[in-house]
């Protein structure tokens, strides 16, 4: 779709992991997230050009805590999720039932597969591959039986306040192209832009 003057931002953030004191860390991560948000909103209000028509708003990276660990409920009920769109969250400890895990078991790491972006993307399309290669739960013990990983890597989007132009999720994909390189599966996602009605 093409419109004159248009603009869309997208940053790219990775919240500094602290060194593990779990009741410290959540406190840390929502002062994080707050601060990403009052930048966001700072950035967009500096940048924006009053001949433009501002889509929307991607803020992605890796954020450092998941949506399915009890331990990190304070991150998962941020406003941050009420200003930004997750499309691969359903709410606080739910996620879509096609999302993946972004974090990668270390111990898998070395071996060939883990270093393939083609066998591993096969390996995760299996139940059996995504319970060896994806990270497991926070505190030990066997995954669930519908365990799909630990997402620390976030893609989110939002309308631009006041805007005429409305975002839709067309596509999440989960990449294994950096197979090798990274302990950590590359998000994507895809946009369609329409005119609010």
């Amino acid at each position: 779709m093409g419109w004159g003057g248009g603009r869309s931002w997208v940053s790219r953030i990775r919240t500094p992991a602290p060194p593990p004191r779990p009741a410290e860390d959540g406190l840390l991560r929502c002062k994080q997230l707050t601060v990403l948000l009052d930048w966001a909103e700072q950035f967009e209000a500096e940048s924006r050009q009053s001949d433009e028509a501002v889509a929307f708003s991607v803020l992605l990276g890796d954020l450092n805590f998941d949506n399915c660990s009890l331990d990190h409920q304070q991150e998962q009920e941020h406003r941050f999720f009420s200003c930004f769109r997750d499309p691969c969250r359903l709410g606080t400890r739910r996620e879509q039932p096609w999302a993946l895990g972004t974090l990668l078991r270390p111990s898998e790491l070395r071996r060939s597969v883990a270093c393939s972006p083609e066998m591993l993307r096969r390996a995760l399309e299996q139940k059996k591959g995504r319970r060896r290669y994806l990270a497991g739960p926070p505190r030990g013990g066997p995954p669930a039986e519908s365990w799909r990983g630990r997402r620390l890597d976030y893609i989110t989007y939002r309308s631009a306040p006041g805007g005429l132009l409305s975002p839709e999720v067309e596509q999440v994909t989960f990449s294994t192209a950096l197979a090798g390189l990274t302990d950590h599966l590359a998000v994507g996602l895809r946009l369609r832009v329409s005119t609010s009605s």
